[in-house]
């Protein structure tokens, strides 16, 4: 039940239905097919998507191909409507993109960093500031994936980097506002200290951009699904440091939608709860920041999978979205790609290291802390090599690019030696062979104890599985239970390449909008938005492929 008990309350949860609807099918589907795919009266839907397009939420084209009649109307993303910024923050870069709804996204910088916190992060805040200050009251918030675990509040701990309970919230802040100061590292009580440095990195400096990601102006939402589609089939590198302009105005983050938490606090007890059923995941590491001094529960719902109004999304400085790289790529996995309508899956995205997380009914487990996608740092494979979190014999040590250049003799560590590894990856016939069958003995012992449906590689996974699919299958096959054997899981190589975080830190962002409560402030906070519908505009939104040229 919705719990609407008015024709208005109604409305509102329908509202919601259909732009959620809209969002997962990639805007592919057409009006007909959503009214018959949500049970609505035609008429209803009519009503309901006249409204959407007047809030410019919604825009419609004509279908490309149609049969007999009048040409049907394909919902897609307005070209005023809502925005969410989402970055996927690496270990020596990171990569910034808008998102609409729909999931389409378009890459607006690709940036190395030295591997320290503020190196990191502060031109990232910086960045996000001139962003959503060129987006302006279509900006409807930040979801930040970072390579290791967030605990709630937004502390990260990326061991192989010297990151330990990084403030990622206050050094965006920091960097927002142009400030220097040292706060950038507190306790998970969130008592301030003194900064976490990082491990420092000896390297030369990044090299390799792809020309698709090269540094420039935003592209605009016409001309992107060429160019972008294009850039989704490569990883981000590192390209040179952007010349994006960041903008001449004030470098902060102002508040782009009201606080739901502050003006409408007093009315809270007596609304009705209305909201659509919520997709929000309780992914793990993911977690809402209200601003430098604290971070609230994220749009991902509270310990018993309510969701939330989205103030981590929309209130006080904006601040963003925080979760871990493998949970949000298994999350964008489950929405958009080889783990979508499976009931358990496994997902695992291999990196310099590697991460792993279990899915369920379309959601990542988040374990009581939110910090549980870490199958990384399981003792899966009989190693007693010393992990860089601490442990003794983490699998995840032994698969990755760290792994791979340990195997051909080369420098590692550190978050530096991608293109290393990937030279290493693409002519080391033996490294790549014994980091495969490392690979399939961890498998094994996940799917004994999870009994997935399908496993899913990300990263470097299904490269690996083409370069040696056979030693990663015959090292898992002796490892599994007898009744594993007689009918295991597919392994599959993931639908989005290397997009997977990215667009997995998108859908966190549109979980929190994507509700009763998102809607009313987006309306409240675009009083005059009702205009003529604008010129022709492609409404092809799928998500990009993401496997690289």
């Amino acid at each position: 039940m919705n719990g609407a008990t008015t024709s208005g309350e109604l409305r509102a949860h329908n509202r919601v239905r259909l732009l959620r609807a809209v969002h997962d099918c990639g805007a592919t589907r057409t009006r007909s097919q959503l009214t018959r795919d949500l049970r609505l009266a035609r008429g209803t839907a009519s009503v309901l998507v006249a409204g959407l397009v007047e809030d410019a939420l919604l825009h419609e084209e004509p279908a490309r191909e149609h049969g007999r009649g009048r040409p049907t109307q394909v919902p897609g993303p307005h070209p005023y409507g809502p925005v969410a910024l989402a970055v996927d923050v690496r270990e020596d870069a990171w990569e910034l993109a808008e998102c609409e709804l729909g999931g389409r996204i378009t890459v607006l910088e690709v940036r190395p960093h030295d591997g320290t916190p503020k190196g990191a992060l502060r031109p990232l805040g910086a960045a996000l500031a001139a962003h959503r200050e060129r987006l302006g009251n279509r900006f409807i918030g930040v979801g930040v994936a970072l390579a290791g675990p967030v605990r709630h509040g937004g502390l990260v701990d990326i061991a192989h980097l010297g990151w330990n309970a990084v403030d990622v919230p206050a050094l965006l802040a920091a960097g927002a506002r142009g400030e220097n100061h040292p706060a950038g590292r507190r306790s998970p009580s969130g008592t301030a200290g003194a900064e976490a440095t990082g491990r420092p990195h000896t390297s030369a400096d990044l090299q390799g951009a792809h020309e698709s990601d090269a540094p420039g102006p935003p592209h605009t939402v016409a001309d992107s699904q060429g160019a972008d589609e294009a850039a989704a089939h490569h990883r981000p590198h590192t390209s040179a440091p952007s010349s994006s302009a960041h903008g001449t105005g004030s470098p902060g983050l102002p508040p782009a939608i009201p606080d739901p938490c502050g003006a409408h606090e007093t009315d809270a007890h007596h609304r009705p709860h209305t909201s659509a059923p919520s997709r929000a995941a309780r992914v793990p590491g993911g977690t809402g920041a209200e601003g430098a001094a604290g971070a609230s529960s994220g749009p991902y719902g509270s310990p018993d999978g309510e969701a939330e109004t989205g103030r981590g999304a929309f209130g006080g400085m904006g601040m963003p979205v925080v979760g871990n790289d493998t949970a949000f790529a298994a999350l964008a996995e489950a929405r958009r790609g080889r783990l979508r309508d499976v009931r358990v899956g496994l997902h695992l995205h291999v990196d310099f290291d590697l991460g792993g997380v279990l899915v369920v009914d379309g959601r990542p487990v988040a374990g009581a802390g939110g910090v549980g996608a870490e199958f990384g740092h399981m003792t899966l494979t009989g190693s007693e090599r010393l992990c860089a979190c601490g442990a003794l014999g983490c699998w995840g040590a032994d698969v990755g690019a760290n792994a791979l250049l340990r195997h051909a003799g080369l420098a590692h560590g550190g978050g530096r030696g991608r293109e290393e590894a990937e030279r290493v990856l693409a002519t080391g016939a033996a490294a790549v062979e014994e980091t495969a069958r490392t690979l399939g003995r961890g498998i094994a012992s996940l799917v004994n104890a999870h009994d997935p449906e399908v496993v899913t590689l990300s990263g470097h996974g299904p490269e690996l599985y083409e370069r040696a699919g056979a030693a990663l299958l015959e090292a898992c096959e002796p490892y599994l239970m007898a009744i594993r054997r007689e009918r295991p899981p597919r392994i599959e190589a993931s639908a989005l390449g290397w997009r997977g975080a990215l667009l997995g830190a998108m859908e966190s962002v549109f979980d929190a909008f994507l509700t009763v409560e998102g809607l009313e402030m987006w309306r409240d906070n675009h009083p005059d938005q009702a205009r003529d519908t604008p010129g022709r505009q492609s409404v092809t939104h799928s998500t990009p492929a993401g496997d690289r040229a």
